[in-house]
């Protein structure tokens, strides 16, 4: 081999190690794949419903074969199911976080402010858990009532338990704590619902920050004039 042939081949080795090592680094660990599956079947579901996705078109998102979607989640329902609670745990762990502090102060007024806020805020800036959990209902899929009777149910009781405290201390009046939670929180979803899937031009124009301050007020003070 001559001197100009072996620099050649010198050089196309290096030019096929150096490949190599950029095709390594794109390479996503398992875990790094999972959450990508998770994001682009959300993003997927939430437009077509589970009846409506492929498993074909979430891989063609993330940029994968089929195969590597099987690779993690064996069936459809499986991935399905993998990304409400993947999405619900991610947006509970940040609700709670944010309004624990307020809690342990026994700050009624921090503490709805926060869920409200959180909750709005949540949705402005992923409506797509929004439609995801509505397709999910009105598809009648089984997963509706199991996070209901799950993650919904989670934030219910701590709510509900905070309230019957508020009750026990006098601080507020005696009310039923679970039929106060739903009402809250029905009254929070209701205005993010409006805002996100009707685009009321109205809410459209409010910020979470103001909503959730009318909304704080009126439930904790009623509108009747107190003279």
């Amino acid at each position: 081999m001559s001197h100009t042939e072996s620099i050649s081949a010198h050089t196309d080795r290096s030019c096929t190690d150096t490949l190599s090592v950029a095709r390594q680094r794109k390479r996503m660990s398992g875990e790094d794949r999972r959450r990508a599956i998770l994001e682009s079947a959300m993003s997927v579901f939430s437009i077509k419903g589970f009846n409506g996705a492929t498993t074909k078109e979430i891989a063609k998102k993330v940029g994968v074969s089929e195969a590597i979607i099987f690779r993690h989640f064996p069936t459809k329902q499986d991935l399905y199911s993998a990304t409400l609670n993947y999405k619900a745990s991610e947006s509970l762990k940040q609700l709670w976080s944010s309004c624990e502090e307020a809690m342990q102060r026994r700050d009624d007024e921090r503490v709805f402010y926060t869920l409200a806020y959180e909750i709005l805020e949540m949705y402005r800036k992923d409506p797509g858990l929004l439609r995801l959990l509505y397709f999910c209902a009105l598809e009648g899929h089984e997963m509706a009532k199991a996070f209901a009777n799950t993650t919904g149910k989670t934030a219910r009781d701590k709510l509900s338990r905070y309230i019957q405290e508020r009750v026990d201390a006098k601080a507020f009046r005696n009310v039923d704590a679970a039929n106060a939670t739903r009402s809250f929180f029905g009254v929070v979803s209701h205005r993010a619902i409006q805002r996100e899937l009707f685009q009321d031009n109205e809410l459209q124009n409010i910020s979470s920050s103001e909503l959730a301050n009318e909304i704080v007020d009126i439930f904790l003070r009623g509108v009747i004039a107190i003279n």
